[in-house]
């Protein structure tokens, strides 16, 4: 089999939510790929800061950012974001609008700290409703401390790869559509929970990035790197953030779980992430 270049969205489809586990049949299964010629790549939204706990992966590099950066090995071959006066008049109005902002470059996320409010706000809905739910204060606290975040006050202009973004209310973030609808992707990620019945009233949270970066493009990025053809890619995703990366490569294989517009667009339905989907996959392709 000629090489095939494997890349995979990390929570969903690696990894089931809300476990966050790759469990070691897959890291096994992995490392078979790779043993057999095979480029393996996580295909994320996270910067690289966000990836440290799973650095121990069998990868040889990584398409982060929704697609803004990429590694082979410990070498950044590529890295765009926006910034400047884009960066600032986006950002502007995501605050005019009364989202909560979290700005991520490549080696930190600056966050408005009014999200430590929204974060209890959500747990709090989370159990009233009997819902299982994480302590997101908590967390971001951890994370203030090992310096990989900070608050939004400390940022110092770098290239941003995306803004993720959290609301009081869905509807607080149309009037923010309404404007830059045209050149920036909105995703929302309530369908990535599995949530369908979606109420305007309701927090949420997402995230947005041009148009012109996605994980597509940075997947075109990795083969180019090693001379490879696209023909030969596979993509693996769940959610719509994915939706480029499954679009641009020659397969695209979506979860079990996955949200159904990306599902509409698949070549593959893989099995459930938190069953070793991936896994499954691999071996009916014969990879491993």
């Amino acid at each position: 089999m000629d090489t095939k270049y494997i890349f995979m969205d990390l929570d969903g489809t690696l990894r089931g939510i809300p476990d966050n586990i790759v469990t070691q049949a897959t890291r096994e299964g992995m490392q078979k790929a790779r043993d057999n010629g095979h480029k393996l790549f996580l295909c994320t939204g996270r910067n690289l800061p966000k990836l440290e706990e799973v650095k121990d992966l069998p990868l040889d590099g990584i398409v982060g950012g929704a697609g803004t950066i990429v590694t082979v090995g410990d070498e950044i071959i590529y890295d765009v974001g926006i910034e400047g006066d884009e960066f600032w008049r986006v950002y502007g109005m995501m605050r005019a609008c009364g989202l909560i902002c979290d700005v991520e470059t490549t080696w930190c996320t600056y966050i408005d700290m009014e999200i430590l409010d929204f974060f209890d706000a959500r747990k709090k809905e989370a159990d009233a409703k009997g819902v299982p739910s994480f302590d997101g204060r908590k967390i971001f606290e951890k994370e203030l401390e090992t310096g990989r975040v900070k608050p939004m006050s400390m940022y110092q202009g770098e290239p941003v790869h995306k803004i993720g973004f959290s609301a009081w209310h869905r509807r607080d973030v149309y009037p923010f559509r309404d404007v830059y609808g045209k050149d920036y992707r909105i995703v929302f990620y309530d369908g990535m929970m599995g949530k369908t019945d979606l109420d305007d009233e309701e927090m949420t949270s997402g995230e947005i990035n041009p148009f012109r970066f996605d994980k597509g493009q940075g997947c075109r990025v990795a083969v180019e790197y090693f001379g490879g053809d696209m023909k030969d890619s596979i993509g693996f995703g769940d959610s719509m953030n994915d939706y480029e990366m499954i679009e641009a490569c020659a397969v695209g294989v979506v979860m079990e779980n996955g949200e159904q517009g990306l599902k509409d667009i698949a070549d593959v339905i893989a099995g459930e992430a938190g069953k070793e989907g991936v896994l499954h996959e691999f071996e009916r392709m014969g990879l491993i």
